[in-house]
C-alpha cells in the first residue's frame, strides 16, 4: 500500500479548479494535467508502508498470506489511530486559494497554492509527530499548502518558457474558499494510465 493523508474536495470545487487551469490544459498538452477525480491537497505523504516498517518476525513466521495481511492491517490501524490523535482539537477551517505557481526540479510541477491557517499548521505539526512515532521521517521542508495540478517531464525549453511567461503574467480566476471539515487517509495505486486514489478512512474535524 502506498499511503498519504490529504484534504479531499467537493465535486463543485474540483470543477472550479479545472476552470482555473483550463487555458493551460488546452494550450499545453505536453504537461500531464491532474485528472479532476484525483485533485486533492496532500498534508503528509507516507509512501509504501512495506518499506517504512521493519518486520520483526522471521520470514518463516510470516510466510502465510493471512499473516502478512494481518501485519499490514495492524500497520494501517496504527496509522489511523495516529491520524485520529493528531486531529483532536483541530476545528474546521477555511482554505483560501492564493495563486498558480510552479516548481522547476527534476520536472516541471504546476500548483495551485493556498493560504495557511493556524488550524492547518497545528494539524500538520501534530500529524508529523504522530507519524514520526510510527517510524515515518519527519518533514524537513516547511509545509506550504498547494495542490499539484500538472507535471511535465522532458518539455522543450521553448514550450517551458511559454508556460512560465503565461503563469507570471496572466490573471487567473481562483476557486472560491473551501471549508475543510475532514481529512482522509488515501491509498495510491500506480498504473500505466496514472495513479488511482482510493480513500481508506476519513477523519472529521470538530
Amino acid at each position: 500500500m502506498r499511503l498519504f493523508v490529504a484534504i479531499n474536495f467537493s465535486e463543485e470545487l474540483k470543477e472550479e479548479i479545472g476552470k482555473t487551469i483550463e487555458k493551460l490544459v488546452s494550450d499545453f498538452p505536453q504537461v500531464a494535467w491532474t485528472r479532476k477525480e484525483n485533485i486533492h491537497l496532500t498534508i503528509k505523504f507516507l509512501g509504501n508502508i512495506k518499506k517504512k516498517f521493519q518486520i520483526q518476525s522471521t520470514k518463516s513466521q510470516i510466510n502465510s498470506k493471512s499473516k502478512i495481511q494481518n501485519y499490514k492491517d495492524d500497520i494501517v490501524e496504527k496509522i489511523k489511530q495516529g491520524i485520529e490523535k493528531s486531529s483532536v482539537g483541530i476545528k474546521p477551517f477555511e482554505l483560501v486559494f492564493e495563486k498558480l505557481g510552479f516548481f522547476e526540479r527534476e520536472q516541471l510541477i504546476v500548483w495551485l497554492g493556498a493560504k495557511t491557517t493556524p488550524q492547518l499548521e497545528l494539524l500538520v505539526r501534530q500529524l508529523d509527530i504522530e507519524m514520526e512515532n510510527l517510524g515515518f521521517k519527519k518533514e524537513r521542508r516547511e509545509f506550504t499548502p498547494h495542490i499539484t495540478v500538472g507535471r511535465g517531464k522532458h518539455i522543450e525549453q521553448k514550450i517551458l518558457q511559454r508556460i512560465k511567461q503565461i503563469m507570471n503574467t496572466e490573471q487567473f480566476i481562483l476557486p472560491k474558499p473551501f471549508s475543510v471539515s475532514a481529512i482522509a487517509l488515501i491509498n495510491s495505486a500506480l498504473t500505466p494510465n496514472g495513479p488511482i486514489y482510493t480513500p481508506v478512512s476519513q477523519f472529521a474535524l470538530y
